[in-house]
């Protein structure tokens, strides 16, 4: 195109000149003939020789009239094939230019949808985040309580068996506990056992009976061996009633513990994942703005390209309608001048 374009102009710029310079002696022209048939006519020249003069500036006008019309319709078309070119060429460009606003736009909704997705994604991390720190704290207060439990239970299988020790041992057949020094001993045991049973936190059913039991081991009871006896026997069922009641929640907090353990490992998964969902949605964004960008520096670019060839098409549609002005004067010019020559040969012909 761009070839064309410096072909036209040089094409249109030889034309104009030909056509001014044939416009500048067109009246020149005239007046050379109308005095050389003046000048044959008085040297007596016979008027057959006039009119086969005038033959041949009538021949050679026609065939530059014909030439003419032959150069002006070739630029004609070389002007209606190079407009159809530009013309095409802007509307392609119009088009990419449609198309990357459209990809602009879609992009654009697609970030907002992103940014919908993303929100929730985020809301839902937080909220696991915190349900993964409430189950640690779940679990860290179920360990403590546990222990703390075990250690409670092992001190009041302890009273116990520090309880049914002292009555079997000091109080119950043949005891020694008539003994004032032995009676104080085992006074300060009862009451060490008793402080030792204040001090529990855990206040299930087992802890009043014990402490029921270890009330119940005075010193006005010291001599009565059925009450002593009915003491050991509750203290061993309870020991039992303890010890088994032990090997249940052991059992039972196991089952709570791997609960625990699984939710947890479940809310930890499930923060994985969304963590994976949350960098695929940063990525998403940086791809959509990536698309947004370039759309961006494309619809610039087209932009340029439609304001150049625009500019461009002006140029040839005015380079064009120049050339046809000049073609329509310069034909009117020469169909002008083969009518002086029509006129001329009236004029001859009336001498004869």
């Amino acid at each position: 195109m761009k070839t064309n374009f410096l072909f036209f102009i040089t094409l249109i710029i030889c034309s104009q000149s030909f056509a001014t310079l044939f416009k500048a002696k067109e009246s020149t022209m005239k007046y050379i003939i109308n005095e050389l048939i003046e000048l044959n006519q008085e040297a007596g020249t016979p008027a057959l020789e006039i009119q086969k003069l005038l033959n041949g500036i009538e021949g050679g006008s026609s065939g530059m009239q014909a030439y003419s019309r032959r150069a002006f319709g070739s630029i004609e078309s070389t002007c209606t094939q190079g407009g159809t070119k530009l013309s095409n060429f802007i509307s392609q460009l119009r088009a990419d230019l449609v198309a990357d606003n459209a990809r602009e736009f879609e992009a654009r909704n697609k970030l907002k949808d992103i940014a919908k997705t993303a929100a929730g994604l985020n809301k839902e991390l937080k909220e696991t985040l915190e349900g993964i720190k409430r189950l640690a704290q779940r679990i860290k207060k179920e360990v403590q309580e546990d222990t703390r439990y075990s250690i409670e239970a092992q001190e009041k299988l302890d009273v116990i068996k520090r309880l049914r020790d002292l009555i079997s041992d000091e109080l119950v057949d043949g005891s020694q506990a008539g003994a004032f020094v032995q009676i104080e001993k085992i006074k300060k045991t009862i009451n060490e056992l008793k402080e030792k049973m204040e001090n529990m936190e855990d206040q299930g059913p087992l802890t009043p009976l014990i402490s029921a039991l270890i009330s119940l081991t005075s010193e006005g009871n010291f001599s009565d061996q059925k009450i002593l006896r009915s003491i050991l026997l509750l203290l061993n069922r309870i020991q039992e009633n303890l010890q088994s009641f032990q090997v249940k929640r052991d059992e039972s907090q196991k089952e709570v513990m791997n609960l625990l353990r699984n939710q947890r490992n479940a809310k930890v998964k499930q923060y994985q994942e969304v963590r994976k969902l949350v960098a695929s949605t940063d990525n998403d964004s940086r791809y959509q703005n990536g698309v947004i960008n370039h759309a961006q520096g494309a619809a610039s670019v087209l932009n340029g390209q439609i304001a150049k060839k625009t500019k461009e098409f002006n140029q040839w549609q005015g380079l064009c309608n120049e050339e046809k002005k000049m073609g329509d004067d310069f034909l009117k010019s020469l169909t002008d001048f083969l009518g002086e020559i029509q006129r001329l040969r009236s004029v001859v012909a009336a001498l004869n």
